[in-house]
């Protein structure tokens, strides 16, 4: 299972993933340092969740269809696009997994548009269901996660974020660090519930006019250095 969070900020967005693989036949765990914070254009990444066969085919249809110049509409619609194979993909494989699996396929996608415009897009289909889309582009968190529910993390985390000066200088403040603090709380939260939850915990801040930061959770990273 992937914990993948999506939080717009005032300028920009931010991604952060949890770095644990399971082998869904055996539950074992098979990584636990994989990027799952994947860039597919300098301003735009996505995090995907659930049927690895599913989402890597569907990493690379967006990678290859999506550009620079893409408004938020266009990459909605390329984004829904590169999901088609999942309803001919993930009933073919419940028969290989054990009873009780998830079998799923969801996709998290996040940035900034060629406007600057930030967005968040969230693509899931379980099997024998039509695909879901939700698309924000207000400041709120938008969650994606195996079967967890992060309903409170969701209604209860914007209202505690502090209002200290932003500042357009640099992409990591005391509000990006407090943001990322929650998100990687909520994440170590989760992994000691559900054991296919954990690991390296990556993230990506991405705000306008800046270059993404793409890090590691604690900070203390070489990555941040």
């Amino acid at each position: 299972m992937t914990i993948g969070i999506g939080l717009g900020i005032r300028d920009g967005v931010i991604l952060m993933a949890d770095g644990r693989l399971t082998d869904l036949v055996s539950n074992s765990v098979t990584s636990d340092d994989t990027n799952k914070v994947i860039q597919v254009l300098p301003t735009v990444f996505a995090i995907p969740a659930g049927i690895t066969i599913a989402t890597d085919q569907s990493l690379a249809r967006l990678g290859a269809t999506l550009s620079i110049e893409d408004e938020v509409g266009v990459i909605l619609q390329k984004a829904a696009n590169s999901t088609t194979e999942w309803s001919s993909i993930l009933p073919g494989l419940t028969r290989l997994l054990p009873p009780g699996n998830a079998n799923k396929a969801a996709m998290l996608i996040g940035g900034l548009d060629v406007n600057g415009d930030r967005f968040l897009i969230g693509l899931q289909q379980n099997v024998g269901q039509a695909t879901q889309q939700t698309l924000s582009r207000d400041p709120a968190a938008l969650c994606m996660v195996g079967e967890v529910d992060l309903s409170q993390f969701t209604a209860s985390f914007l209202p505690e974020l502090p209002f200290h000066p932003w500042g357009p200088e640099k992409p990591l403040n005391s509000n990006i660090e407090y943001c990322l603090g929650k998100m990687a709380g909520h994440i170590e939260s989760v992994s000691r519930q559900a054991p296919s939850v954990g690991g390296t915990v990556r993230f990506v801040v991405l705000r306008a006019g800046l270059d993404p930061l793409i890090g590691r959770w604690p900070l203390n990273h070489p990555e941040l250095s």
